[in-house]
């Protein structure tokens, strides 16, 4: 039972490291994936490729090489220029990330709870902030709540749509001619980027734990992300025969449903953002303390400081400019991990 338990736990901080705004709100999928229309599922498949059998992987080969955060999968394998680059990109990944998520936080307060952006901003921060002062414990205990929670909204939304509307979910499933390899290379930096985050979250979490647990909860972990990927991919090519108008793509197919699920779907996307604001920035704290060697509630203080003048941006302009940058950098510490992966020691055991 407890075997099943750490499974379990481990897959659940992996989802919660990945879904964020731009995967839940729908937008994410629709860009990289939707908007290719049927071929998008040949990104999909790739997507999920990654998710399932690279991510477990990688996940086991920071605990063979004792990384304790994701600078250590650099430094002594690299040389110490390209170590150091590698290691500020990384962080700018999380830092932009963590932003994106505060950010979107406030938005969903300004736009659909008719609050202030800059009250949302304070409640995320401070219910980020409070969960990561109890460590992985908080971690661990805030994503058994929210993501299971945001599984099942995700998935009633969806078959409640395609219910209620009286829509054939293959109606959306129209051939277009496929642009040449762009649904791969979608898939491709798709993968990767999320790939990325969420090594640098699992590091340090799953150091202690047994290899055939965190391969079994990478799997478990991934085969959720790849199933909510085809699900919200089938509702969107049926919701949408053009280019969706809303920024929030998902808050159109709840609102067909109902105004319950509507509110539903506006809580399960915010704590969406919070869960994945949350495994990023302790990866990004870990970082910080090893850096400055201080403590772990010190660099949480000092992390409030970086994070802050960048949410303060707001959610669209930090998702515009971030996104795309990352997604193609993001390829490039791919395949470094891949060749690390080749170069370890007992390469059969992994």
């Amino acid at each position: 039972m407890k075997k099943i338990t750490t499974i379990i736990r481990i897959a659940f901080i992996y989802v919660g490291a990945v879904v964020g705004a731009g995967f839940s709100s729908g937008q994410e999928i629709w860009k990289f994936f939707a908007c290719h229309r049927i071929h998008g599922l040949y990104g999909i498949g790739l997507a999920g490729v990654f998710f399932t059998g690279l991510v477990p992987r990688f996940f086991v080969l920071g605990k063979k090489i004792g990384a304790k955060s994701y600078q250590d999968f650099f430094y002594g394998f690299l040389p110490p220029l390209i170590a150091v680059v590698f290691d500020i990109i990384y962080s700018c990944f999380l830092v932009g990330s963590v932003s994106v998520m505060i950010a979107g936080g406030g938005t969903v307060f300004k736009d659909f709870l008719g609050l202030s952006y800059y009250f949302g901003l304070f409640i995320s921060i401070t219910f980020v902030y409070l969960t990561l002062y109890l460590k992985t414990e908080g971690i661990f205990t805030v994503n058994n709540i929210l993501i299971p929670g945001l599984t099942i909204i995700t998935i009633l939304t969806i078959t409640s749509f395609f219910r209620t509307q009286q829509i054939d979910v293959f109606d959306g499933f129209l051939p277009l001619k496929i642009k040449g390899w762009q649904p791969i290379i979608d898939g491709l930096i798709y993968g990767a980027y999320n790939t990325v985050m969420a090594v640098a979250v699992m590091t340090g979490i799953v150091a202690k734990k047994d290899d055939k647990l965190i391969i079994l909860g990478g799997i478990t972990g991934g085969g959720i992300l790849f199933f909510l990927c085809i699900i919200l991919f089938a509702a969107l090519l049926t919701a949408f025969k053009t280019v969706p108008q809303e920024e929030i793509p998902m808050f159109f197919i709840a609102g067909r449903v109902s105004n319950k699920m509507y509110l539903a779907y506006i809580v399960a996307l915010y704590f969406a953002m919070i869960s994945t604001g949350i495994a990023n920035l302790y990866a990004f704290n870990r970082r910080i303390t090893s850096l400055l060697s201080i403590s772990y509630e010190t660099g949480l203080f000092i992390t409030l400081f970086i994070i802050i003048p960048f949410a303060w941006s707001g959610f669209g302009n930090l998702v515009g400019c971030l996104y795309p940058i990352f997604g193609y950098l993001s390829l490039f510490i791919i395949l470094y991990y891949i060749i690390l992966l080749f170069k370890v020691k007992n390469i059969k055991k992994i």
